[in-house]
């Protein structure tokens, strides 16, 4: 259990490479993408206020901010920050957007003011307190208006383990990573941020998992051995069930309800 927030600098580029230089960070963008873009199209066919919360490399942001969105970006790391406008800068919306250096808790402060769409991707398990960031988050989106949370999950962290025989370890239910690397020290389930979620008034109404086979073949062969194979496939099953709940990663697009 992490006592403190983790901030990525020092380690930015180890987790640029490591994440996105591989198929395990585009698998993630194929989900987010296709849940955000095929869930709102109506929602998003006219200009919207979107800030991305922990944004790391940003794409999804910068991606968004091409499409005419007003989007402000926002990381604890400088480092990632710094990344993620140089990657703005390439694709040539630098200048289209926000850049904010900040604590994801100080930020109803720092913007007072809501949004249409908030995303936060991948935060909440490098948190000390993932369920207050929920209420943090509650703040920042508009009545009616979207929350993409994505969050490292326990449950498949559990399965894997059970596969590869280390049963001590799944028993003990404790898969704290090293403090320096880019194992999240906490993980969560679906279940327990699904309550946090209905308790600030948000309605989960898309449910994916990432990588919800990638990671557990050990010994590529026939279709594992070809990446985009293996995100087509990836990308077919990441809403379905069974397979959602074995995502490495789950997704939740939740609607804020009105009063």
């Amino acid at each position: 259990m992490a006592t403190s927030d983790r901030s990525f600098d020092g380690i930015s580029e180890h987790f640029a490479r490591k994440i996105y230089g591989g198929i395990k960070g585009q698998i993630r963008l194929d989900v987010l993408w296709r849940d955000i873009s095929e869930s709102l199209p109506d929602f998003l066919s006219k200009p919207r206020t979107v800030l991305d919360v922990g944004a790391g490399l940003g794409q999804i942001a910068i991606r968004l901010a091409k499409a005419g969105h007003r989007v402000e970006v926002n990381d604890i790391s400088e480092e990632m920050l710094s990344l993620a406008q140089q990657t703005a800068r390439e694709s040539g919306v630098q200048g289209k957007i926000g850049w904010h250096h900040s604590p994801l808790q100080d930020l109803p402060t720092l913007l007072p003011h809501q949004f249409d769409l908030v995303m936060c991707h991948a935060v909440l398990e490098w948190l000390a307190n993932p369920s207050e960031a929920i209420q943090v988050l509650d703040a920042l989106v508009k009545e009616g208006g979207w929350l993409s949370l994505t969050f490292y999950n326990r449950d498949a962290l559990v399965y894997r383990n059970l596969i590869r025989g280390n049963f001590n370890k799944a028993i003990s239910n404790d898969f704290a990573g090293d403090p320096n690397s880019l194992t999240p020290p906490n993980p969560l389930t679906a279940s327990e941020v699904e309550r946090w979620l209905h308790q600030q008034g948000f309605e989960v109404m898309v449910k994916s998992g990432i990588r919800v086979f990638n990671d557990y073949v050990r010994d590529p062969r026939g279709g594992n051995s070809l990446p985009e194979a293996v995100r087509e496939m990836e990308l077919l099953h990441s809403n379905q069930e069974p397979f959602i709940g074995l995502g490495r990663y789950i997704h939740f697009l939740c609607r804020r309800k009105t009063p």
